[in-house]
Formats: C-alpha cells, structure tokens, sequence
C-alpha cells in the first residue's frame, strides 16, 4: 500500500515536471519568432 503511494506521488511529481518543460520550450520557442 505504501510502495502505491509513493509511486503514485512520483508519477504525478514526473508529470508535473513534464508539463513544466513543454511549457518552458513553448514559452522559448514563441520568443524566438
């Protein structure tokens, strides 16, 4: 039970940092045009 937790924390901690990424890339690559 503990070890689905944590994995369901760390999976959603990988998703958030995802999201975060493509939205920095969109952001960069809006300010190169």
């Amino acid at each position: 039970m503990v070890d689905l937790i944590a994995s369901s924390r760390s999976y959603e901690a990988n998703v958030n940092a995802m999201q975060t990424a493509k939205q920095m890339f969109s952001k960069t690559v809006d300010l190169l045009r």
